[in-house]
């Protein structure tokens, strides 16, 4: 019993960060980086790449472009799983 409860115990304290795993599956995502392009969403940098932050993220799988993150608790933890969704395709 004291042996599984410290498995449970040791996998959530495993850090995941959404943001990479979406960064690493959609980084060479054709559809992705045209949409970025499109709406204005890449960087600054000499060599432009695709902005991954949770608001361009959740605008690209929710089709609402108009959407504006508003940092609440519920809401940054109801765009993670989102994001997650899509990154593991539970949609």
């Amino acid at each position: 019993k004291n042996r599984l409860s410290q498995q449970l115990i040791d996998r959530m304290n495993t850090e995941v960060d959404t943001l990479a795993l979406a960064r690493e599956k959609f980084g060479a995502d054709e559809d992705y980086i045209a949409f970025c392009e499109e709406n204005g969403y890449m960087t600054k940098h000499r060599k432009p790449q695709p902005r991954f932050t949770a608001e361009v993220l959740y605008r690209y799988f929710s089709g609402n472009n108009y959407f504006t993150e508003s940092h609440t608790g519920l809401e940054d933890v109801e765009i993670e799983t989102e994001i997650f969704k899509n990154v593991f395709d539970f949609n």
